[in-house]
């Protein structure tokens, strides 16, 4: 029985064994025999796609093509534009001598008998900060090249160099330019080797249309972007608190702008080159871009053809840009607000204007808001609330295009205002007179004032100039808007477009009173409150020497 029990047991660990491994060589085999994953792409596959690529490569060469024979026909025209700016720095006054003396030291006895020390003059110290931009020849025979006037701001003529992509170096002999539109032309030594671009005929581009930007950006020459027109112009295309703005980038408040859009890549170094259509055309002068990272975002503009072109040529033919004027100030109806009411036409509210003069803000026009005394407007009987419709055959719904209208009207020349008096059309008939030429030419006819002593000059700061700078439109004070190069305001640090807030702790808020309160400078200077971007601060401005002022 018990030799029994053992068969049976022996054979159920014998069946448990025989199960065991049956069992297990399932799982083992079930993990083994997962299928093999099958190539990505078989080579039947690959051939089949290789030679459909070729095939599409084939119907797409012409457009490649396109891209590279236009760069290769531009390239050889663009140039990088480098700089050498001079900034002379004012040392730092001993502030112990204020209480102490000349040359004072404030750890010895005030009773020393020693001869009293000689105030040693402190002799300003002088840095040069290298720039670089983009450049490109418009005149080969006469060896002209145009960039921006950004780029060569405060720059003399012998601290320019312009390099071509083939490496030559050309110095450059004069400089030429124009604030308003931010253009210069920098005139070189033709060396037989130039080759000038072709303007656009100064039409409009089309939205969607492909570009090239060509430049330095960053330092890397003859660089080549793509891209395509996002916008043809930047005028009443910005969404602000008084509807629809245009972009205002140049800081001349009295600046001519207006901006191709482009997501073409343009950064820091394409400043001057060239915006080309893909015909190697010029369509503007790539500027700026819009950022936070000061890097490019897909938001370039480029100062069009029309605008760059004439000021380029008159540049070039006489030296100097003459344009007209009428001498008014204007704002558009849906611009006034209370604080424009009062500083513009003397009434405490905007409905006050309106009702005045038969307005709405939904009025579309300019309206002028001053009046300069025997201007222009004034002979021909243009009165405070007229409203502009056009300008000969130009219609005028905003700031920009008025003043743009007017700008290229030459002077002696007649042309007729179209406007509206308190409710009635009319039509005037008005000789353009000559605007005054350099930082002084007062577009809108306000009121300056000018400091020889300090080397600057000031204008009136209106609501208009305020918000076009980026001002709040109640700040009170004047701009300054021409500087003596190397005179003292400019060496204390002052810059074009401060705001000039007080005159030795005594506010100002117009050309008048800074005329007043700067009549009688003594030799320790004035302190001026200055107004920027990034917060006020104090600057003591001195008065040059006699000897130099005479000089």
């Amino acid at each position: 029985m018990l030799a029994q029990r053992k068969h049976f047991a022996l054979l159920g660990i014998l069946a448990l064994l025989a199960v065991g491994p049956i069992c297990c060589g399932q799982e083992k085999t079930a993990t083994q025999a997962k299928p093999e994953t099958p190539p990505a792409m078989t080579a039947q596959e690959r051939t089949a796609l290789k030679q459909e690529v070729a095939k599409l490569n084939e119907q797409c060469k012409p457009f490649t093509d396109l891209f590279i024979k236009t760069t290769e026909m531009v390239l050889p025209s663009v140039v990088s534009v480098s700089t050498v700016r001079t900034i002379e720095m004012q040392q730092q006054e001993n502030p112990f001598e204020r209480f102490f003396g000349p040359n004072a030291n404030p750890f010895e006895s005030p009773f020393d008998n020693r001869q009293p020390r000689q105030r040693t003059p402190q002799q300003p110290r002088e840095y040069r900060a290298p720039g670089l931009g983009s450049g490109f020849v418009v005149d080969a025979v006469q060896g002209y090249i145009v960039t921006n006037y950004h780029v060569v701001r405060d720059v003399k003529a012998p601290d320019i160099t312009v390099t071509f992509s083939d490496g030559r170096e050309l110095p450059v002999e004069k400089v030429l330019f124009d604030t308003r539109t931010d253009i210069a032309v920098l005139k070189v030594k033709p060396d037989g080797k130039l080759v000038a671009l072709e303007w656009a005929d100064g039409t409009p581009p089309k939205r969607g249309q492909w570009v090239l930007a060509i430049g330095s950006p960053m330092g890397f020459g003859s660089t080549v972007t793509s891209g395509i027109i996002s916008a043809p112009s930047t005028r009443e295309r910005i969404f602000g608190q008084r509807g629809m703005e245009s972009l205002h980038a140049n800081q001349d408040p009295f600046a001519v702008e207006d901006y191709i859009q482009t997501d073409a890549a343009i950064n820091p170094g394409n400043s001057g080159g060239p915006l080309v259509d893909m015909e190697g055309k010029v369509l503007g002068l790539n500027t700026l871009i819009v950022s936070s990272t000061q890097s490019n975002a897909g938001l370039g503009f480029a100062v069009p053809t029309r605008l760059a072109r004439p000021v380029a040529e008159k540049l070039i033919s006489s030296g100097k840009v003459v344009r007209g004027y009428l001498g008014i100030s204007i704002i558009t109806p849906k611009q006034i607000d209370d604080t424009a009411a009062q500083q513009l036409f003397n009434m405490k509210t905007a409905k006050e204007v309106f009702d005045k003069f038969k307005l709405t803000a939904e009025d579309r026009g300019v309206l002028v808001g001053g009046v300069q005394p025997n201007g222009p407007a004034e002979k021909a009987g243009v009165t405070q609330g007229d409203l502009i419709l056009s300008v000969g055959d130009v219609r005028t719904e905003d700031v920009e295009t008025l003043r743009s209208t007017v700008s290229s009207l030459p002077p002696g020349g007649k042309t007729t205002l179209a406007l509206r008096r308190l409710g009635e059309n009319k039509k005037v008939d008005v000789t353009i007179a000559e605007q005054p030429s350099g930082e002084l030419a007062m577009a809108g006819g306000a009121d300056t004032a000018t400091s020889e002593a300090l080397g600057l000059a000031v204008q009136t700061l209106t609501p208009e100039l305020a918000e076009n700078l980026g001002f709040q439109a109640d700040v009170h004070g004047v701009i300054v808007v021409d500087l003596e190069r190397g005179g003292p305001a400019e060496r204390a640090g002052i810059v074009r477009n401060d705001v000039l807030l007080e005159v030795n702790r005594k506010a100002i808020s117009n050309a008048a009173e800074f005329q007043e309160a700067t009549k009688d400078i003594p030799a320790r200077g004035v302190v001026f409150l200055v107004s920027r971007e990034k917060g006020n601060q104090l600057i003591v401005v001195k008065p040059a020497p006699e000897e130099k002022q005479k000089h």
